[in-house]
């Protein structure tokens, strides 16, 4: 339950989502992988939103790099293990909630760690490591968000298994229970008031959504959405072959930035076969796509962590308090062009 003073503190999330919602958040235990720029916008999120408990593990030192994306720290804190250094900037956020850092390689850990947490957020990690963890989690039956940032472009997947989820829509939007697609379900419609003044009628409709593993991710979902080849070259974003094929190479995080050096030739074999087996138009893949993501691979750009950070939060409490839908399940951020399109992989 929540105290008076938490409910005072988080008046204006109740008006929002509600008393029920809050009370959720509250007992709600998140783990965190790696403390990159993109975590710690999360982590802000979370602490500030009043989640129970915030784990997060991390082995990295802090580097002058990131004094540009982790708002916790500051110079003389430079060569200290970058998560021990945030720590007490990250309680003053939110005292209420347990926050526990961890200095420790979560590929080493066993399932009963993992099993202490409602959720899973995992930032930085390459191809192979969201395998691994994902492999872990499906075992588990834990929810698992991945997210990453590379100068201007981001992205976010989300397994969260089978979720259900409430949403409002207009009466005159007529919604009918059943299938909508191959991966969302209506399966309870209930006639509410709702709206801006709250005497709209509406239909709160209880959807659930299935949600794939990092291990069975296709483009089937899209070449359905963009059934045709001028479709798919036009509408579906350049850079989610480029970025799908960094995610392949050897993951650079925690590396002084003036280190890495991602070979575009190689990231253009690694899309291009990716394409074969998503069989998939040759023309998709422009190399100036490719060039600009091995340009940008693992440099953290704080506004870019914002925006993406934000996002990831906001579905985190979208799932826990079983309100909205959370993205499913591919969510690819353009800096460049402005443009965050969402896809099923």
């Amino acid at each position: 339950m929540l105290t008076e003073n938490e409910i005072k503190l988080y008046d204006r999330q109740i008006r929002l989502w509600g008393l029920t919602s809050q009370t959720r958040l509250k007992s709600s235990k998140i783990l965190i992988i790696n403390l990159t720029g993109l975590a710690v916008e999360i982590t802000k999120n979370l602490m500030l939103a009043g989640v129970g408990s915030l784990t997060v593990c991390d082995i990295y030192s802090l580097l002058d790099q990131d004094l540009n994306c982790n708002f916790f720290v500051d110079s003389s804190q430079v060569g200290m293990p970058r998560l021990l250094a945030s720590e007490s900037r990250i309680i003053d956020l939110n005292p209420r909630v347990e926050f526990k850092p961890l200095i420790i390689d979560w590929k080493t850990q066993s399932d009963n760690f993992f099993n202490n947490f409602d959720l899973i957020i995992a930032t930085g990690i390459n191809d192979l490591e969201i395998k691994k963890l994902n492999k872990l989690t499906r075992k588990l039956n834990k929810p698992l968000i991945v997210g990453g940032i590379h100068g201007l472009f981001g992205f976010c997947w989300l397994d969260l298994l089978n979720h259900e989820g409430t949403i409002d829509y207009e009466k005159n939007d007529f919604r009918k229970i059943g299938k909508v697609d191959n991966y969302r379900e209506i399966i309870k419609i209930d006639n509410v008031l709702g709206g801006e003044g709250g005497d709209k009628e509406m239909q709160r409709c209880l959807i659930k959504q299935q949600y794939k593993s990092w291990q069975n991710a296709t483009s089937d979902a899209i070449k359905i959405q963009f059934n045709s080849e001028k479709k798919l070259i036009k509408r579906v974003n350049g850079m989610l072959l480029p970025l799908l094929a960094l995610l392949q190479l050897d993951s650079e995080i925690g590396k002084p930035i003036e280190t890495v050096c991602i070979d575009p030739q190689l990231v253009l074999e690694k899309a291009h076969r990716l394409l074969s087996n998503w069989e998939l138009p040759k023309s998709m893949i422009v190399k100036d796509k490719v060039d600009l993501i091995s340009k940008h691979a693992y440099c953290e750009y704080q506004p870019v962590s914002a925006i993406l950070g934000g996002v990831i939060a906001q579905d985190v409490v979208n799932f826990l308090v079983k309100k909205e839908l959370p993205i499913l399940n591919f969510a690819l951020l353009d800096g460049q062009l402005d443009q965050m399109p969402v896809y099923i992989l």
